[in-house]
């Protein structure tokens, strides 16, 4: 089964979780969260905890914080990389669909889609053209890091 990948901003995922579509039963969507700051990141993992995971356990949250710029100065560190990639293993292997939120844009968005619809042959691409270019430092570390990982 083909399952969905969608882009949305932050905001939208707000709208998104006072609409209630988290806890529908037949949701079968989970959410990977990208902030730029430690402050967004509490304010959105702790939106989505209090508001969903308790009224819908099946539903998985990943929060994560790091900047939309290339290189190490962004923060997107080895750790956050692995995270990444764990969690959209256990999204594969669950079989759901996946949300990615960034705060700012969507070019970190669009480079962990491009990753996973590569790596995790179950997600279906979206057309993410008209979203703009992925961030390549994002690309690369996540495919250094899941070749690192596959290759032991």
């Amino acid at each position: 089964m083909s399952k969905k990948i969608a882009l949305l901003r932050r905001r939208d995922i707000f709208n998104y979780i006072e609409d209630g579509m988290f806890i529908r039963p037949d949701c079968e969507w989970d959410l990977l969260s990208i902030s730029d700051t430690d402050k967004e990141k509490i304010e959105v993992g702790g939106y989505f905890m209090s508001e969903v995971k308790f009224k819908n356990p099946k539903i998985s949250g990943y929060f994560t914080k790091f900047l939309d710029i290339n290189g190490e100065r962004s923060g997107f560190t080895v750790g956050v990389a692995k995270g990444i990639i764990r969690f959209l293993k256990e999204t594969d292997r669950k079989n759901r669909s996946l949300i990615i939120q960034c705060s700012k844009g969507f070019s970190r968005g669009i480079a962990i889609t491009n990753f996973a619809v590569e790596h995790f042959n179950s997600f279906e691409h979206p057309n993410v053209a008209a979203y703009g270019e992925p961030n390549q430092f994002v690309y690369s570390q996540l495919e250094k890091v899941y070749n690192s990982c596959n290759s032991r």
